[in-house]
């Protein structure tokens, strides 16, 4: 990608950014403080003001202060250039909100920014903040600054129509569809403008899926920026002990997809590889342990209810084999005796069943006040797994919308493939388990969420029963989302 010609730039401008780093010092605050940019925020910041390119790419890994070098960047540019049309795209309601609190905090870092307001007055900030438009931002020079949301407008995304763009900024790229980019944001750079008045096109986001953004990256047609978490660490950006949890905690598509910075396997479908599960069928066994039960309910005359229990000691888990229970053509009733009998034996910590289909009956029976329910009713855990997952995930607040999952199957699943990944479950040589392990698959969604599913003839009976024994509801702790295993 080749630089546009800088000749047009007014003296004043070539002055002012011979160094973008100095002169954000000079404008803006953070926390009171002049600001300090990494590297790879003044080379961003650079090429917005500069306008070096005509088409810019940021593809970074979270949390490295990438909305607050573009809430900079678009001031400068609204201060700098006449007759702008400054717009800023964010994929949903929340993060243009994000982009337009930065934006907004930043007005008042020096009186040079306040005064290019076309609301400037010696009023108190407060008042001037009244008279901002929550949407549109205007300067002087005939100058405006938008903020929109490609979730406006009935249905989703009209909102976006009818705006035009010199300046065109979006904000987690990957998470705007395909045609959404193609038929209602890409047309705001066509109006033709005066002469002189050079266009820019800046994507910013994390690759999760293919669609627009990568074929844009790998088009050849941008200018790319990529910062992984090793580039964000030396730049002081990110914490390195975050770094390190999130390599303990999250599968390595996860890791590679949100620190790595790396389209995994070019996002076909992930498969548990053979290596992982041989590992897992020839580890040691536990002997003893917590006692954990895994319960996939049987479907009248079409499958089998599988019982699998476990035994759980800190991290590790292994699967007993040998008191795993295959059971063919049950009512809820005889499968809720049936877990009775096996919890007087075995006295479990948990059940975790699935309550979907014939297992909500099963709940029920398990559930329901009586006498014979006494012992179990307080260790039965529902599962619902289609249902969102667990909790939120603030560990990468600014990049998934609610969760790292698409839905409580997928979180279950996930945990599963971690235990694997990280060698801490031995389980049995199971022939029907073996070949669900292998076709089951871990993707994301477009909305860059974690979806799992096993391909297949038959129902993934024996997968499911071992995954809902591994599964423990997540816990948060402030810096991380933490999946317990």
């Amino acid at each position: 990608m080749q630089p546009q010609d800088p000749s047009e730039q007014t003296q004043l401008q070539a002055e002012l950014l011979k160094d973008p780093g100095a002169l954000c010092k000079c404008l803006f605050r953070l926390e009171g403080e002049p600001v300090d940019l990494a590297p790879f925020q003044e080379e961003v910041i650079s090429a917005m003001i500069w306008k070096t390119y005509p088409r810019l790419m940021l593809w970074s890994t979270s949390q490295i202060g990438k909305s607050e070098a573009i809430s900079m960047g678009l001031i400068l540019v609204a201060m700098l250039y006449p007759n702008e049309r400054i717009v800023n795209v964010s994929a949903t309601n929340r993060q243009a909100g994000i982009i337009f609190q930065y934006v907004q905090n930043h007005l008042f870092d020096h009186p040079l920014i306040t005064s290019s307001l076309t609301t400037y007055s010696n009023e108190p900030r407060d008042k001037v903040l009244s008279k901002l438009n929550r949407e549109e931002i205007s300067f002087t020079q005939n100058t405006t600054l938008k903020i929109l949301s490609a979730e406006s407008g009935i249905p989703a995304g009209q909102g976006l129509l009818g705006h035009q763009a010199t300046t065109l900024v979006l904000d987690e790229s990957t998470l705007l569809n395909n045609e959404l980019y193609r038929t209602k944001i890409l047309r705001m750079l066509g109006a033709k403008r005066k002469k002189n008045v050079r266009k820019i096109q800046i994507e910013i986001g994390t690759a999760t899926h293919h669609n627009h953004f990568t074929e844009a990256w790998y088009s050849g047609d941008f200018h790319n920026i990529q910062v992984d978490w090793k580039r964000a660490v030396k730049e002081g950006r990110l914490d390195i002990n975050i770094v390190n949890r999130a390599k303990k905690l999250l599968t390595s598509q996860e890791f590679d997809t949100w620190y790595n910075c790396i389209l995994p396997d070019k996002q076909t479908n992930r498969r548990i590889p053979d290596s992982w599960i041989k590992a897992a069928v020839e580890k040691e066994e536990l002997k003893e342990g917590i006692r954990i039960l895994g319960i996939d309910p049987a479907g009248m005359g079409t499958d089998i209810a599988v019982l699998t229990p476990i035994f759980r000691h800190g991290n590790m888990i292994s699967m007993i084999g040998n008191e795993v229970e295959k059971i063919e053509t049950s009512t809820s009733g005889e499968l809720a005796e049936r877990i009775r009998a096996k919890d007087i034996r075995d006295n479990y910590k948990s059940i975790n069943i699935d309550a979907n289909g014939i297992g909500e009956g099963t709940m029920d029976r398990l559930t329901e006040a009586s006498k014979e329910n006494e012992r179990i009713r307080e260790k039965v855990f529902s599962i619902k797994s289609q249902r969102s997952a667990s909790k939120p995930a603030p560990t990468l607040r600014d990049q998934i919308p609610t969760s790292r999952f698409f839905n409580l199957k997928a979180e279950i699943y996930t945990n599963l493939v971690k235990l694997l990944e990280d060698g801490n479950i031995s389980i049995s040589n199971d022939p029907n388990l073996i070949r669900q392990l292998r076709s089951m698959e871990l993707k994301f969604s477009a909305g860059g969420l974690m979806m799992g599913s096993c391909h297949g003839n038959s129902s993934p009976n024996e997968l499911d029963s071992l995954a809902y024994a591994c599964y423990q509801p997540v816990t948060v702790r402030p810096e991380f989302f933490i999946l317990t295993a």
